[in-house]
């Protein structure tokens, strides 16, 4: 590939970039992106002849990088991976991360040109010189004449282990005359034979018959760990710990370690005293100091370190808190001092725009006119057309895929395109190159485009999706007057709107809360995050509760002690499952790469996350048994589907049991499309095989020729017994009999299972039973799926015909939803004499099962153009060519019956529709209005967790927890049942947060600070007051009141008092804070603020002694546990407030 490292050494040329960074100093070259940062880093390593560090935001994207680096450089870049455990943290921990960590910095220590990936968490880490890695080597040859013995013990001190027989890296083995080294980084272990102190021969060691191999001249290798302890750093350390003084906490942890010091012992943790063993300590990119350090989109690393500092602030105030490291080691370098110094080492910033360098001073900027490439989704004439254009213009063009061309170099030279296949790229051509790259891009100057497989197939690039908002459907910032809500302490009210209430001149908003009797509720609206909307599972109005009385109370308790055996019963059920013992299922193989890679569509991220989670349960020696939640269309079937594979290829066989034979049908014809180009015997078992058939499938089965079994509970039979059962998945348990489940239990013991579910799963109840049940949930849509066009209007015939016909011009299907089995069979003859062309299937649950079964088949291979249906589709087929569903007398249905049905459609890659209608002069009930308007509403995709789908959400949550939850459920509202079952699980298995409890501020200042009517409706004031409340940083309430300035105007002083009591809460609360008043003096008239501070939260006495000595006669304070500070008001509340509250923190 000369033509590439010739544009990109043009680049650096055309730049200045070589000079620039040996003159130091940061530049910032923006315009780059994708795979074309790769492309900069090989022409950077290879024309600079340089060590290079790149460092990735994790290490996917290192993964992807290092990957396009080895396409453009023709070599291997090294993975720096991050330490997982901080320096104290583990008792134990093997050693293969930091060999692999070695390897990279033994490269750069001895000045090698070569690019070093590693991850935003690496960079924090504190390192030893680059010379105490690189001069702690040892060398050895034929004729060195060295005491074996003297050779050993340089080993022992440079890291390695000793041991009876090498089978590993950073091991040894002394045996008499022989030596036998497995160096850290090296590739292969070496045996040294002796004859007396010569070293006589040196030769490769085949580890699996420990014979030796081929002859070496020499012999070399590095040191195994990082932090080396030879006899000057021991001595160091000892004097240090020997002249410590520390407190009886940390003198147990102090005398153990200067003991294993004196006796040369390496073990976990002892890096702590990195500190303690040279006077100077190392950054990563300090290493870099005579080469290059890169970085891409550095404002968003800035970030990202910011975060992860804050993480290890609080991973080493436990370990001091526990003992494990003494107090004046800091087993991390702070981000000031990390950017300081690498302010110093020369640093390329890479951007697609041009963005600042955050806290870096940067020497020069730079753009690279780099495009992105379109992606042409497998249409090859808009690929043509494209490419004519490209050459009409004199770029060169090239194509690279993972496999030959010889197709494609076919189909562009019909299209008269002059097309190189040769290894050498030719201006002016299209040039085929095998290799893989994540990605394409074009360059405007000199003219060379380059596209990959990702672009010109219908395995397009990964972009990324955003993910649902997550809201929970008892979230309350659309709640609407009538509505009812739950109160922590108060128990079920009804909302009744927001009202503005004035009390001594100040006015403030209230939330009006209506309860049992005339018993009224006016809630201040800083105290909103006690309510939440009432999601019960019940069409019935839920009953209120007194503000007097116990009955409230009474409930929560009685629903604590039904949350409390239901966590034992779920911790029981897992401890149980997790010491059984099964089948540890081997790492994938290339097969299975291949058949995920064939995947025609691209992974959502919840997808891949399942997938993952699946893989790694079956490669643990304990049976799988995790749910997969997920609409129907969301991709469960593809990971039921390598999880198959990954069973088979480890010879077992799998069995897939669905719960109705339409289903059975469709998996079988599922996994038969995907499995084709392997040797994979797939076979179903339906009631749609005769009974010869079905014998012979049974016989093969049971002789372990049938790799994967599919059917309906025909599997539970006692003929079929599988004798290489490794994995079962199970498609809707729930929807099987009482009898059939208990088979399938049987059936569950000692092997995978991996059940599925299309009912959605709440997102509180997923997060309450963490660590108590494997759940995965898939939330996210595939890629192209447009939201569901919904309408809500009154039938007619004509209105459906005219749906009918508008789908079928587009070659699609339709369902029709008549939930009455008396008169479906009249409506079917009444539309077949109107649409006397059209093939219309009926299915109702009064037929014959077969026959219903029959129908939907055909319906699913297109026999049928409509489907007249009762309900029984709502759990059905997942047909992507339907794309209509008309429904009847929409308002006799439930919520999540709607929801479901219209769930039916939109599966495809075309916009769908939805028709809900009702009968024509019929008068809707208040509740049919409200549960068409509700369905009507919330059109998008992800809308299951919001409050359209409480019914279904609660149907989801009794799968999991159990039907016999549900009046708990209903009594105290979904939310809150979820809240207390998960404090109930961290209390038992002992997972409280460590974290102090966020300081609740109560703030009462004599200011209106409130939201008029004028300025804002009332359906958004909740969620101002929710966002004023929950703000964390005076960011979020700076960018709030953006919002609110672009959405509704400039704020009115009273919503500006708002938004300044907001700052003053997020100030007060993050230096322990809990209360803050105002008092008036009535003789004198002085206004004055008191400053309550929590218990153990408040600033120490000499602080509070020099704020008073500074602001005499205006501050005075009451030290102690919980100070109380007064403070004089001269002019301005807020403003002084505000400025105290500054000099509080900064202090």
């Amino acid at each position: 590939m000369a033509d590439m490292k010739t544009v990109s050494a043009d680049i650096l040329d055309n730049l200045e970039l070589r000079q620039k960074f040996a003159n130091g100093g940061h530049h910032l070259v923006y315009g780059v992106t994708g795979s074309q940062r790769a492309m900069l880093l090989a022409a950077f390593v290879r024309d600079m002849d340089c060590p290079v560090l790149y460092i990735a935001a994790d290490l996917r994207e290192a993964d992807v990088l290092l990957a396009d680096f080895e396409f453009f450089y023709g070599g291997k870049g090294f993975l720096y991976p991050p330490r997982l455990v901080m320096a104290g943290e583990a008792d134990a921990e093997s050693h293969e991360v930091e060999i692999q960590r070695l390897a990279a910095l033994e490269q750069v220590a001895r000045g090698h040109s070569c690019l070093i990936v590693a991850t935003a968490a690496a960079v924090m880490e504190p390192l030893p010189p680059p010379e105490h890695i690189r001069t702690r080597r040892l060398k050895l040859a034929p004729g060195v004449r060295r005491d074996p013995s003297e050779i050993a013990l340089q080993l022992l001190q440079m890291g390695y282990q000793r041991v009876d027989q090498v089978e590993g890296p950073g091991q040894f083995s002394h045996r008499g005359e022989i030596l036998d080294i497995f160096g850290a980084t090296a590739d292969e272990a070496c045996r040294i034979q002796y004859f007396d102190v010569e070293i006589e021969s040196i030769r490769t060691i085949d580890l699996e018959t420990q014979r030796s191999r081929r002859q070496l001249s020499e012999f070399e290798c590095g040191p195994a760990r990082m932090l080396l302890v030879d006899d000057e750093i021991r001595a160091r350390i000892l004097e240090r710990l020997d002249t410590a003084k520390v407190s009886a906490l940390y003198q147990p942890r102090l005398d153990e370690d200067r003991e294993r010091f004196a006796n040369l012992h390496y073990w976990a943790g002892y890096q702590r005293y990195i500190q303690y063993m040279f006077d100077h300590i190392f950054t990563l990119p300090e290493y870099f100091a005579d080469g290059l350090t890169v970085v891409s989109e550095t404002p968003d690393l800035i970030k990202q370190l910011e975060l992860y500092q804050s993480e290890l602030i609080d991973r080493h105030k436990n370990l001091l808190e526990s003992g494990k490291v003494l107090p004046d080691l800091q087993p991390y370098i702070p981000l000031a001092d990390l950017i300081h110094r690498w302010q110093h080492v020369p640093t390329c910033h890479f951007g697609l725009l041009l963005r600042s360098a955050g806290s870096f001073t940067l020497s020069s900027l730079g753009s690279v006119p780099f495009r992105q490439v379109p992606s042409f989704y497998g249409q090859q004439q808009l690929l043509v057309d494209e490419v004519k254009a490209w050459l009409k213009r004199n770029s060169t063009v090239v194509i690279i895929s993972p496999a030959p061309g010889e197709q494609l170099a076919v189909d562009l030279k019909e299209h008269d395109l002059p097309v190189n296949s040769s290894d050498k790229i030719v201006s002016g051509m299209v040039n085929l190159i095998t290799g893989n790259l994540s990605s394409g891009f074009e360059l405007l100057d000199p003219g060379l485009v380059v596209l990959t497989h990702g672009e010109i197939s219908v395995r397009h690039r990964p972009k990324r999706v955003r993910q649902p908002a997550g809201m929970s459907a008892g979230d309350i910032n659309s709640l609407k007057p009538g509505e009812y809500v739950v109160h922590s302490n108060y128990g079920i009210g009804q909302f009744m709107g927001v009202v503005t209430r004035e009390i001594a001149g100040i006015k403030k908003d209230y939330l009006y809360i209506r309860y049992a009797g005339k018993d009224k509720l006016y809630l201040p609206t800083e105290q909103v995050q006690h309510l939440q909307r009432y999601v019960g599972g019940q069409d019935k109005p839920p009953k209120l509760y007194s503000l007097s009385g116990g009955d409230w109370q009474r409930v929560k308790k009685k629903v604590r002690e039904s949350v409390q055996s239901l966590a034992f019963d779920l911790l029981k059920l897992y401890a149980r499952r997790q010491a059984e013992r099964g089948h540890a299922f081997a790492p994938d193989t290339p097969w299975q790469q291949e058949l995920e890679n064939s995947f025609p569509f691209q992974e959502t991220p919840d997808q891949l996350r399942a997938i993952e989670e699946v893989k790694r349960d079956m490669e643990l020696s304990q049976p799988m048994d995790r749910l997969l939640c997920g609409d129907v269309g969301y991709g469960k079937t593809e990971v039921a589907l390598r999880a198959a594979m990954k069973a088979v290829m480890d010879g077992k066989q799998v069995a897939v049991l669905a719960p109705t034979t339409v289903l059975a049908q469709q998996h079988y014809r599922t996994f038969c499309e995907r499995l084709a180009p392997f040797p994979i015997k797939v076979e179903v078992l339906s009631r749609f095989r005769g009974p010869q058939d079905q014998k012979q499938v049974v016989r093969a089965a049971n002789a372990g020729t049938v790799d994967i079994l599919i059917g309906t509970h025909r599997l539970l039979q006692k003929d079929i017994k599988l004798p290489e059962l490794g994995l079962l998945i199970v498609d809707e348990e729930q929807r099987f009999g009482v009898g059939h489940k208990e088979q399938i239990k049987e059936l569950k013991a000692n092997i995978d299972v991996l059940t599925m579910t299309a009912t959605p799963i709440p997102r509180t109840l997923h997060m309450a039973l963490l660590g108590v049940r494997d759940l995965s949930v898939i939330n996210t849509p595939p890629e192209g799926r447009f939201p569901v066009q919904t309408y809500v209007l009154e039938y007619a015939d004509q209105l459906a015909v005219s749906a009918i016909r508008r789908e079928l011009d587009r070659g699609g299907q339709i369902y029709l939803v008549y939930n009455r089995v008396q008169g479906i069979d009249s409506l079917a003859g009444r539309l077949r004499n109107l649409l006397p062309e059209v093939q219309i299937g009926v299915v109702h649950g009064q037929m014959a099962e077969g026959l219903m079964e029959r129908t939907m088949v055909d319906f699913y291979d297109g026999k049928y153009n409509v489907l007249l249906s009762t309900t029984i589709i709502e759990n059905g087929l997942d047909i992507p060519n339907v794309n209509t569903v008309f429904i009847y007398d929409a308002d006799r249905l439930g919520l999540s019956q709607l929801y479901q049905l219209r769930g039916r459609v939109g599966r495809g890659r075309r916009l769908a529709y939805a028709y809900f209608t009702y009968r024509r002069d019929k008068v809707l009930s208040e509740k049919a209005q409200k549960r068409l308007a509700a369905i009507k509403e919330f059109t998008e995709l992800g809308s299951g967790y919001k409050i359209a789908l409480k019914d279904l959400e609660i149907r989801g949550a009794g799968n999991i927890i159990g039907p016999e939850q549900h009046g708990f459920i209903s009594a105290v509202g979904f939310d809150l049942y979820c809240k207390l079952l998960d404090e109930k699980i961290k209390e038992i298995t002992g997972q409280i947060a460590k974290q102090p409890a966020k300081t609740e501020v109560s703030i009462e200042l004599p200011l209106s600070a409130y939201i008029p009517e004028a300025y804002l409706p009332e359906q958004e004031k909740i969620y101002v007051y929710r966002q004023v409340k929950d703000a964390e940083s005076l960011s979020a309430i700076d960018e709030l009141e953006g919002e609110l300035t672009d959405r509704f105007g400039a704020p009115p002083q009273a919503v500006t008092n708002l938004l300044d009591v907001g700052r003053i809460r997020v100030l007060a609360g993050s230096i322990g804070i809990e209360s803050i008043s105002h008092a008036e003096s009535k003789l004198t008239g002085e206004s004055a603020l008191r400053l309550e501070f929590a218990q153990n939260r408040g600033p120490d006495g000499e602080v509070l002694q020099k704020l008073w000595a500074k602001h005499r006669g205006q501050l005075d304070f009451k030290a102690g546990n919980g100070p109380l500070v007064t403070w004089k008001v001269e002019k301005n509340i807020l403003g002084e407030l505000e400025q105290l509250l500054h000099q509080f923190s900064k202090s």
